[in-house]
């Protein structure tokens, strides 16, 4: 048998933990990002929101009531709906995710359709807002690395593995919310940001309570004012349910 001097001996312990470390925990970055959202982290809400959209020296107005559900990193249930003007009630997006399986929905005065993966990047609600901007993030389609360590906030870097599209995110590690997003496509160039403006505490949970998404090239962005937040205890199963819409 082949004896290794002592400190060969330290050398393949150090690495033998290392190696079992990132086995046990995996990627810190890409575990920070899941525990992360840009609605807060509480498993079930319903939002009221106003969301007014700037273009220009003109703008526009919509109400919404989001609907969100989690469970985990497996699901993941979302509806949002214009409430007003009257005209425009008939706008949804739906969003099911459970486990690997994912399918979103969008309702027009067209119809329903269903919105292909390459296809999430489109706007809804005639703002700057895309049906990306309202589901957390799923790391297990990015590639996460961590950009700079500011103590309470954490820079993230987040390329999509499918487009190479890319993303750095900023997370406040202590209320577990995404306050800056800069979007850059598939030729690194920025497109479009995201900025937290405003948050407020509701039962121990922190939300967002005012954001805004900018659109880079077409110099307009749309902000979401929160207006009332609920923690219920269940949401009924009709509201995700594609077949209602």
């Amino acid at each position: 048998m082949k004896l290794f001097p002592l400190h060969h001996h330290r050398i393949i312990l150090l690495v033998s933990f290392l190696l079992s470390t990132v086995s046990l925990f995996g990627n810190p970055a890409a575990s920070l990002l899941d525990s992360s959202s840009l609605l807060g982290t509480a498993e079930k809400a319903i939002y009221s929101a106003d969301m007014e959209i700037f273009n220009g020296n003109s703008s526009k107005s919509r109400k919404l009531i989001i609907y969100r559900e989690t469970s985990g990193s497996d699901v993941f249930n979302l509806l949002a709906q214009v409430t007003s003007p009257a005209f425009l009630s008939n706008m949804k997006l739906l969003v099911l995710k459970d486990g690997q399986q994912e399918s979103r929905w969008m309702k027009t005065s067209r119809g329903v359709r269903s919105i292909a993966s390459s296809g999430r990047k489109e706007t809804i609600f005639d703002s700057d807002l895309d049906t990306d901007d309202l589901v957390d993030i799923e790391s297990s389609q990015f590639s996460i690395s961590l950009v700079k360590d500011l103590g309470t906030k954490v820079c993230l870097s987040a390329r999509e593995i499918a487009t190479g599209f890319s993303r750095t995110i900023t997370v406040d590690q202590d209320s577990q919310l995404i306050t800056h997003i800069d979007y850059y496509d598939a030729n690194n160039i920025l497109y479009k940001t995201y900025e937290l403006l405003e948050t407020t505490i509701i039962e121990g949970y922190a939300f967002p309570q005012k954001g805004r998404i900018s659109s880079i090239e077409d110099n307009t962005h749309t902000d979401l004012t929160f207006t009332s937040i609920e923690l219920p205890a269940s949401i009924s199963t009709r509201i995700f349910n594609r077949h209602q819409l």
